[in-house]
Parts: structure tokens; sequence; C-alpha cells
């Protein structure tokens, strides 16, 4: 349940069948926010298990880190906050990638609205 004085929704999810669970950390400003294992599936249907973290933050500028070692993956966003607003982070991991490109990363989407999940 959200409170009141919430006004920024995470929503994160492990996308990887090929690595469940996997580890995420989500750092924002520096301060670790979550770092837990996201499972593939869990109360509802495979690949729609998504995690809500709900935070209140100022006005302005923040950084985002999300980082998997399992997954070997990381990336890092900036996302300006004024009133509500949501991130959605994913984990993908696509095992038929080549040798010479990363096969674990995240997807960031961030914005000043609610962030709808399938």
């Amino acid at each position: 349940m959200q409170d009141m004085g919430d006004n920024v929704t995470l929503v994160v999810s492990n996308q990887s069948f090929d690595i469940d669970p996997v580890d995420i950390e989500i750092s924002i400003d520096g301060q670790v926010i979550a770092q837990d294992e996201f499972y593939v599936q869990g109360d509802q249907l495979p690949q729609h298990n998504w995690q809500q973290y709900h935070l209140r933050l100022n006005d302005g500028l923040h950084s985002l880190v999300v980082k998997s070692e399992k997954g070997q993956a990381e990336q890092q966003a900036k996302f300006a906050v004024a009133g509500a607003h949501s991130c959605t982070i994913a984990f993908w991991y696509d095992h038929r990638s080549s040798r010479s490109k990363p096969k674990g990363f995240f997807t960031v989407q961030c914005g000043p609205r609610h962030v709808a999940t399938m």
C-alpha cells in the first residue's frame, strides 16, 4: 500500500527465464533502495511478477543505477521528479546473443505518470 507522502513508484521485474532468480540492486542518488532476488514467476503469470517500491524523493534531478552480478548487467539513468512519478525497471537476458555483446541488460523507463505493466 502506498503511503500518502510517497511520490515515486518503482516497478521492477525479471523478464528472463534463463536467470531465475536474478539479483537486482537499485540505487538512487548513491543510496541503495532495493536489493533482492527477483523471480520470473510468482503470484502472477510468468514474466508478470512486478514488485513495487514506493519512495519519497525531492523534486529535481535524480540518478538511478540498477545492476545485477548474475546477469552481468548495469544500467544508469537520470530522471527529473516533479510531483508523482514512476520508473519501470525490467531485467532481460538473451542466451542467443553473440559473445561480443552483453547478454544481460535492463530497460528503464521513467516518467511523470503511472506506468502500467502487463
